[in-house]
Formats: C-alpha cells, structure tokens, sequence
C-alpha cells in the first residue's frame, strides 16, 4: 500500500495490511487544529504484514511530533525524516520483526538517506525534560517499549540526534547497509575496510547511549546484557555500574532536601561496590585497608619499642599493644594466641571473621586508640558492600 503527495493532515489508524505500508509524501503543510493537542500525522496501531516505510521531503517546523506508535511490521522497515526538522518521532510501544533503520531522508542520495557524519561523545549530552512540551529541541525517537528485531541507528551520534526508550529490546544493533557510500577505498585499501563491522557497531553503540534523552535504568541495563551476550565484559560493567548507579541515586519529580540526603548518602556508601556492579572494587579496598593499616601498626610498634630500653618478654604482644584486661602486665605467662600485627589487622578489617587479636588487644598509646575501631567501621562497610554487591550482580 502506497501514499503519496502533499497533506494538510493525516490519521490513518487500526488498519489491518496485506503487504508493505509505504509513505512518501510532503508535510510541510501540516498543521495544528485549533483547540487540538494531537499531532496532525497519526499512522499508529496497523498490523503490516510487510515492511513499514515511512519517509517525508519536508516537515513543518511548527510540527512537534509525528505519531506513527503501535505499529506492528514484519518486514524490512524504514522511518527516514526531513534533514531539516526537528521533533519527537513517536515509535512508542512499535513491534518491527525484521530491520528498522532509522535515518535523515535525502532525496538525491542514491540511498535515500544521509550517510551519518559521527561527532565522538565523551561524556552524556544534556537531559531533555518532556520533549513533546519545549520547542526547539533536536531529533527525539521515542522508542519506549518497541520491540525491535535489528535496530539500524543510521542517524549522526551527536547531541542534535537524540532517543529515549525505557522498556525497548533489540536483538541485534547495527545494519550491514550503514558504509560510507559516498566515499571510495583510499590507495591501498580495499572496499572492505570502509564497511562497517560488528566491532564498529558495538563502539558505536556504546557512544549511542551518551544520546539519550536522560539516563534510564532499564535501557542501560539492557545495553549492558546486550554487551555481555557479546564478549564485551568490560564494558558491559561500566554501563551496568551506572545504571545501578541511577538506580540508587535518582531523585522523584519534586525532590525536597530529605531526598537529597538519601541519594548523596547512597552515592557514598554504595560507590565502594560500583553500586552493585564491581564487587571486586571492595574487595580490592580490604585488601588495601588490611595493608595499610597493618604498616600504621608496625611503624607503630618499633617507634615506640625505639623509646624502650628492653624488649618486651617472650610471649608478650609487640611494644605498643597491651591484652585486655591485663593492663601494663606484659609479663602474663598465658596468652589466647601468639600475637601479629597483621592478624590483628585482618581481624579489625574482617569483621565477620574472629582471630582474636581485635578483642583481646588494643594499643598502649591512648593517642591512637581511635584508629582500630576507624578500620573496623571500614571493615564493616567494605564487607558489607562486597557481600551485597556480590548478591546481585
């Protein structure tokens, strides 16, 4: 089925399609009804038992959104838009079973479709807040809960160019059509190494989500598990660990100062874990603590056995630490256990396992008491952080 021309206004809605859905036509003379809140371009709800291509000439810049949500295709699907407008393309909810390539329309290209020109994001664009209420934003594809055999993103990866899809799924991101057609191999190189690969999609879809409209757990979630499938583990656990980390920390629509508190106090307790993404990372500050600490201890000891004219007796703990309940005593001829300062320092960094040398010792120096009950509180958070994180990875 084929439409075709100019239009002031279209709703085509619930239709049920043998064949292919194609709409190619001009739209600059759209628009809003007075009074009227929907978008004058409705093609939402069909069942295509073909492809669904969808692409316009030419949009009017008072138009916000084109509604083309519900749809079900289960054929080759294209949704190319004007190179010059700018506004929200409802896919919400859209069910495509084969390729859906999403692209800026070109009437001259020999492929209908710009070849995308990439601007490398480091760091996340700025959040757009109800895209469908501001004017003046850029490209917006609302994919919410599309279900999406091969999603193609043949759009530029840059701030103008942005996407929001809580709940969306695709099974392969990437499409073997995205090369640079309007250049030809340089002396010495082959057609072959102009092509995109498997490798360039997983790059480029690692910088895609630096393109979306605001961090959403769900998405980068699944972006993660979509990597890992993939062998990027790396990877997949930088994106995983800041989805846990928007988990934890993202605030309700009207935060007050209490709100605040929590997701500041999450933020720090929670980052020795990754947020439940890097238990190794606690593990790695207990080892440390266990280290560190256990050096503090030793120079400790020979300072203040430097002070001392003698040795302490055989049996007795290092100069600087006393037994409990023995006072200045370090004579006492029975002893729980032959004392280390690195078993007492594993053992004030490891609460949940007894060797006791944290209870049954302390230091001489009142001065630096405080420091062992310091390293325990670690102890107690960092354990307590690997357990949980290692829980729910």
């Amino acid at each position: 089925m084929n439409i075709g021309g100019s239009f002031n206004g279209i709703l085509f809605q619930e239709n049920r399609i043998e064949g292919e859905f194609r709409f190619e036509g001009e739209l600059k003379k759209l628009k809003l009804k007075e009074g009227k809140s929907f978008p004058p371009l409705v093609i939402s709800a069909n069942r295509i038992g073909g492809g669904f291509v969808f692409w316009n000439s030419e949009v009017n810049a008072e138009i916000q959104r084109l509604d083309l949500s519900y749809n079900r295709a289960e054929g080759y699907s294209m949704v190319y838009v004007s190179p010059d407008w700018n506004g929200q393309v409802d896919l919400t909810n859209g069910v495509f079973s084969s390729l859906l390539r999403l692209a800026r329309y070109d009437p001259d290209a020999e492929f209908r479709y710009i070849t995308p020109d990439d601007i490398p994001l480091e760091e996340k664009c700025e959040d757009v807040e109800a895209p469908d209420k501001q004017p003046d934003l850029p490209l917006m594809v609302n994919m919410t809960g599309a279900q999406i055999v091969t999603l193609a993103w043949n759009l530029s990866l840059n701030c103008e160019n942005r996407w929001e899809g809580a709940g969306l799924r695709y099974k392969y991101w990437g499409d073997a059509d995205l090369k640079a057609w309007d250049q030809t191999p340089k002396e010495g190189e082959k057609l072959s190494d102009i092509v995109k690969t498997e490798e360039d999609f997983l790059e480029r879809l690692q910088t895609w989500r630096y393109a979306m409209a605001k961090p959403d757990v769900d998405a980068l979630t699944y972006m993660a598990d979509y990597l890992e499938s993939r062998g990027r583990l790396v990877e997949s656990r930088e994106i995983r660990r800041e989805a846990k980390r928007q988990n934890y920390t993202r605030l309700p629509e009207q935060p007050d100062w209490v709100d605040y508190l929590k997701s500041r106090t999450l933020l720090v307790l929670l980052s020795p874990g990754g947020y439940g993404a890097n238990p190794e990372w606690a593990a790695g500050l207990l080892f440390i603590g266990w280290f560190g600490f256990g050096v503090f201890y030793c120079g400790y000891s020979r300072t203040v056995a430097r002070k001392r004219e003698t040795d302490p007796p055989a049996g007795a703990p290092p100069a600087g630490f006393l037994q409990i309940g023995q006072g200045e005593n370090l004579t006492h001829p029975t002893r729980p256990r032959q004392f280390s300062v690195w078993r007492y320092s594993l053992d004030a960094m490891l609460p949940v396992i007894n060797l006791h040398a944290y209870d049954r010792y302390y230091l001489e120096d009142t001065k630096f008491r405080w420091i062992p009950g310091l390293q325990h509180v670690f102890g107690w958070w960092w354990t307590t952080v690997l357990i949980a994180s290692a829980s729910i990875l």
